[in-house]
């Protein structure tokens, strides 16, 4: 279950999401929003590849092993409100 590897801390101080750039934590939100690849690339005007692109790293820097994980992880986050600010 990826709930167990994602307790309440990682929540308040996740390592990895302060690496991420502006343009990353937009996708980001974007994919707990349960927007998929062609949906953000038509909301940020990029091209679906730039938006693979972000994911990549987002994963990379998060450390989540794929797409199922970020997901999961993103959906999570955005419940949690801390990055609705």
């Amino acid at each position: 279950d990826w709930s167990s590897d994602v307790c309440s801390s990682d929540l308040d101080h996740p390592s990895g999401l302060s690496n991420l750039t502006d343009r990353e934590l937009e996708v980001f939100q974007l994919i707990g929003d349960g927007l998929g690849r062609q949906q953000i690339a038509e909301r940020l005007r990029l091209d679906v590849n730039t938006v693979e692109t972000y994911r990549s790293r987002i994963k990379d820097k998060l450390q989540l092993k794929d797409a199922q994980e970020l997901l999961q992880y993103a959906i999570r986050y955005n419940r949690s409100g801390d990055l609705r600010g």
